[in-house]
């Protein structure tokens, strides 16, 4: 099945055609449709598109806006079925990002729901006149629409053949203010799903909770392919307090969770909830950081029939690298598991591989591995080495082979399973006209991983540190608005001119405590 196009695969799985996705609210259940019949209204929308595509020479990019909703997964599969390539969006992504995003991609088609089109009209208008964008309905009744491009298709220079491989493109955060493009081949994905499946062992007679963002590629591969290859069903729902989650458990009877840390975390905390409220979980896995150690082995003994899984992977690796199930070796509470089959991770110094116990940098090889990054050939070439996948994270395997992690070679951040980086945020921030500069650190917090605090120099001492939290509501995703603005004389500098962020956290303790 490795080998077997995502496309090829979607036309020809035998469904369950007793599985589907589930539309719900509140533990309600508001739409459904089976599996078998998503892929068909997929193949006509995808026949459809091609009679207004003049895009046989090079695969198409369509962004596509990916709220909880069965329409965007079957737009996007619409998309890879059309001979597309698509690109996943974030359905919190604010109008300054979108902007940057539809002007550095430069897609043939942007999908998104009627609810967004003022939004993406003014997008549009703000990106330029390089390329030309017309309506067109689809789906009936204008649920749906897309900016179909006028012109001929853009030939964009990426360096290599990298992108006529390329299945799907994720987006994840970069250090430069745009996010990362991570091309991943159909090669990636299909063994990555199997890999996954290895381990999860998902049944027909599951039920799977899925509430994270489908923009991600652990979600897409890790939770919804997953699901359709086993012929679970799945729940989508949004899930904005922990207690919500043992509500859609309970009233739905789910049987497999993924979730991050920060909401595991946030649930072990509160004890008005009972086993008998989580009968039904059989599987937890946690991904996305790394969870204390006190609180899954908490859970353990809370949730006595479930399974508590901890995993670890990157959007680069398609995404999953390790994982295993904690109830069989409880004493590795604190590791990110094993390498899944098929994959070999190394721990490198700058001299080189090192032995089991010694921290370096993780390296990873694999099938999962991504072709490369989009427009960005230098950053692929410095992270595909001859040593496999430069992952930027610290750890080390242990005697048995289990792999922890325990920090980043550069500056990002672990917030509620987003990684993140100060430089994004600082960027955003200086572009305000009062402030002069921005400097954003986090600190270590029990119920998301890390918070994010930003200290900046302003041009006039007047300006309301509630003007700013305005302005980063408007300006910045959920996860990256800082929890505490500190207005400040100057930030910390080296002696290259840069911002010195081993002085933050102590200015930020000095400011506080005085």
């Amino acid at each position: 099945m490795n080998t077997t196009t995502l496309k090829s695969w979607l036309q020809s799985h035998r469904w369950n055609e007793d599985a589907g996705i589930y539309e719900t609210g509140s533990g309600d259940v508001t739409n459904y449709v089976s599996y078998q019949h998503m892929i068909g209204i997929a193949g006509q929308w995808a026949a459809d598109w091609k009679e207004e595509l003049d895009a046989e020479d090079s695969p198409f990019i369509a962004l596509v806006w990916m709220d909880q909703s069965i329409r965007s997964i079957t737009s996007l599969f619409a998309v890879i079925l059309s001979g597309g390539i698509p690109v996943p969006l974030h359905e919190y992504t604010v109008p300054d990002e979108l902007i940057r995003i539809v002007d550095w991609i430069e897609p043939d088609l942007i999908i998104l729901p009627d609810s967004k089109l003022q939004l993406m009209s003014g997008v549009l208008q703000l990106v330029g006149e390089c390329k030309s964008y017309r309506v067109i309905e689809i789906a009936g009744k204008g649920h749906w629409c897309f900016h179909g491009e006028k012109t001929v298709p853009l030939e964009r220079v990426d360096g290599s053949s990298r992108l006529n491989q390329a299945a799907i493109i994720f987006l994840s955060s970069g250090s430069t203010g745009l996010p990362k493009g991570i091309m991943l081949s159909d090669a990636n994905i299909m063994a990555n799903l199997l890999q996954i499946q290895k381990v999860v062992q998902l049944e027909a007679t599951d039920r799977v909770l899925l509430f994270k963002s489908l923009g991600y590629s652990s979600t897409f591969t890790g939770e919804l392919l997953l699901a359709m290859l086993a012929g679970a069903s799945i729940y989508l729902c949004s899930i904005r307090h922990p207690l919500e989650l043992i509500r859609f458990v309970d009233k739905l009877q789910i049987s497999y969770v993924c979730t991050v840390p920060a909401l595991v975390t946030a649930l072990d905390k509160n004890r008005s909830w009972s086993f008998s409220s989580m009968s039904s979980l059989m599987k937890l896995l946690i991904i996305g950081g790394k969870a204390a150690q006190n609180t899954v082995k908490s859970l353990l003994e809370r949730l006595p029939s479930t399974q508590v899984m901890l995993g670890y992977g990157l959007t680069e690796a398609a995404p999953r690298v390790s994982s295993f199930i904690l109830n069989d070796v409880p004493d590795k509470a604190g590791a990110a598991g094993l390498p899944l089959d098929g994959i070999s991770v190394r721990i490198r110094d700058e001299i080189g591989e090192v032995q089991p116990g010694t921290t370096g940098e993780i390296y990873v090889q694999g099938p999962n591995v991504m072709l490369g990054y989009y427009k960005d050939e230098a950053r692929s070439k410095a992270v595909l080495t001859e040593y496999g996948l430069r992952t930027n994270d610290i750890g080390h395997v242990d005697v048995d082979g289990y792999l922890y992690v325990t920090g980043r070679a550069d500056n990002a951040m672990n917030v509620g399973g987003h990684t993140l980086y100060p430089e994004s945020i600082e960027l955003v921030m200086s572009i305000h006209p009062m402030i002069t500069e921005a400097a954003v650190l986090s600190i270590e917090d029990v119920r998301t991983g890390e918070r994010i605090i930003a200290l900046v120099v302003c041009h006039q001492e007047d300006i309301s540190e509630q003007e700013l939290f305005s302005y980063c509501q408007h300006k910045l995703q959920p996860a990256q608005r800082p929890k505490e603005i500190i207005i400040v004389s100057n930030i910390p500098k080296t002696r290259s001119g840069k911002i010195n962020r081993t002085a933050l956290k102590p200015l930020y303790l000095e400011v506080r405590t005085s």
